[in-house]
């Protein structure tokens, strides 16, 4: 009788599929996003264009110091 019981709990036929992904991706559509959501993301865009506006900056300043040693060295 265990032994049964056992076979139907691990056959293929019993196992349901998990509920959230079933759920969610209905409620995915229904609802509007989530605003903690929307203000990470914005976060993230920020982060991204700092981090962007850094290097860009770090070339810069490598630009001119290269410049400055070139004229030193000219002059020299």
């Amino acid at each position: 009788m265990a032994a049964e019981t056992e076979d139907e709990m691990n056959s293929p036929h019993t196992q349901m599929p998990a509920q959230d992904s079933i759920e969610g991706s209905c409620q995915n559509k229904k609802r509007k996003k989530d605003p903690l959501v929307e203000i990470v993301s914005e976060m993230a865009t920020s982060l991204k264009e700092y981090v962007e506006m850094k290097k860009s900056q770090s070339l810069l300043r490598e630009a001119a110091t290269r410049r400055r040693r070139r004229r030193k060295e000219g002059i020299s």
